[in-house]
């Protein structure tokens, strides 16, 4: 259950504590004054965290439920989906931002290259996962996970 989720999970932890070690590299002592560059990665970090928060919630509630609670098994896991997918936008924009106040030309051409491939992913659609989160709920007629 959500296997794609965990990597990609893994992959934005990654792909933090790379871009972290580029700006290190390029701006060393002077790290601290590159805020921009420092909220950027900032912002990786505070995504991965939120998105692993919501995958490993939904493993719980999967082993918590047993066999009569596959339907909210199979709804945490339809949000985590969801969540994971959507952030990773964010997340891609946040390491382009970072990188191109880090690196220019070849390098970065490198840097996105390689940090792309990491987070590369199927597409998936959100629009018919938010219809079935919402249709599950106005079914329940409340919010659960």
């Amino acid at each position: 259950m959500l296997a794609e989720e965990n990597r990609l999970v893994a992959a934005t932890k990654k792909a933090a504590l790379a871009v972290a070690g580029a700006a290190y590299m390029k701006f060393q002592g002077q790290l601290a004054e590159q805020q921009e560059v420092i909220a950027a990665i900032s912002d990786i970090v505070m995504e991965a965290f939120a998105m692993e928060s919501a995958v490993l919630r939904a493993h719980k509630c999967a082993h918590r439920s047993g066999p009569s609670g596959e339907d909210r098994a199979a709804h945490a896991a339809r949000m985590a989906r969801l969540f994971v997918h959507t952030r990773l936008d964010l997340v891609e924009s946040r390491v382009r931002t970072a990188l191109t106040a880090i690196a220019s030309g070849d390098t970065l051409r490198a840097y996105l290259k390689a940090l792309g491939a990491l987070l590369r992913r199927d597409p998936v659609d959100v629009i018919a996962l938010r219809r079935q989160i919402a249709a599950q709920l106005i079914q329940q007629g409340k919010y659960f996970v």
